[in-house]
């Protein structure tokens, strides 16, 4: 058994090198967003042999375009795994928090519990059903490579959310046969079989379906997982009981922020120093060095 590590990014390209360092030998996985260009990307890892980059799509915020990414790290990573392997999704903003002989360690005594926590939707409240009741249209063309100049980008939102909201009356396909729809965290660790079996489920209808909704990369594989056998292999051992908004209630492996969007500094020190967690998201090159550098010091040592 082996964790394959699978990283979608689109920027600091620094904190990728940090981060694809902290995981050495493992293989890591490299989708970068179309919008970015690779070459500093590239260069910032071209001293590491463990890394392979995918073919890349633009990718747009809540859009299925995120999926298509993330289904690409999949496939290049179900290319060379066996069953037992780990798939382990991360974003260009994680850093480890714990020395990667302790993730390895804990993979092992715990082989097959499958690392992706959901609820389902149906028994949650209004807020996720406006994600799925509706179309949306996060990936529609226009202006979607724009997004260097800010008054383009606010623009291109705001029509979005005319769309999305007030103008929105195209409803989505129906659900497939079947399928009960979830929501969880994006970031994961599967087997690579688990990960097979939900990628046979995948059919043009259930390409259909997810295009239409928003944020389906919380939504795609927390859903299909619970159509396999490895369901009860989930912490829950299937759907959880709904605890309230947030992802990071049903975060996997890493501590996350309850914003979702605050950057973890040097002042949060304590917080992270305390956590059990084998990630955290979310470090930016800059506002987190003085804090990525005490995680290399005094956590990622061997203990």
């Amino acid at each position: 058994m082996k964790p394959i590590f699978l990283v979608y990014t689109f920027q600091d390209a620094e904190n990728l090198r940090e981060l694809v360092a902290a995981l050495q030998p493992s293989p890591v996985i490299v989708h970068v967003d179309a919008k970015a260009g690779i070459e500093k990307f590239a260069a910032a890892v071209r001293d590491y042999g463990n890394v392979t980059f995918v073919e890349r799509v633009q990718v747009n915020w809540g859009g299925y375009s995120q999926v298509r990414a993330i289904r690409m790290l999949v496939n290049e990573a179900l290319r060379v795994a066996e069953d037992d392997d780990y798939l382990v999704m991360l974003s260009g903003s994680d850093f480890p928090l714990r020395p990667l002989a302790e993730l390895v360690e804990h993979l092992r005594v715990h082989q097959g519990r499958q690392y992706l926590r959901a609820f389902e939707i149906a028994k949650s409240e209004p807020k996720y059903f406006w994600q799925i009741d509706r179309t949306h249209h996060r990936d529609m063309a226009l202006l979607s490579r724009q997004t260097g100049n800010k008054v383009l980008r606010k623009l291109r939102n705001a029509i979005i959310r005319l769309l999305d909201g007030p103008l929105s009356r195209k409803r989505l396909p129906p659900v497939p046969d079947g399928l009960r729809i979830g929501h969880g965290g994006t970031h994961f660790a599967v087997t690579a079989e688990c990960m097979r079996a939900m990628e046979d489920l995948v059919t043009v209808e259930v390409e259909r379906y997810f295009e239409a909704v928003f944020c389906p990369e919380e939504k795609f594989y927390q859903s299909l997982i619970m159509r396999t056998r490895f369901a009860r292999s989930t912490p829950a051992g299937g759907f959880e009981e709904y605890r309230g908004p947030g992802n990071w209630r049903y975060a996997n492996l890493h501590l996350i922020d309850p914003t979702l969007v605050r950057v973890f500094d040097i002042d949060d020190w304590p917080e992270v120093a305390s956590s059990d967690k084998y990630f955290i998201r979310k470090v930016v090159s800059g506002q987190s060095d003085g804090l990525r550098d005490k995680i290399k010091t005094e956590r990622l040592r061997s203990r």
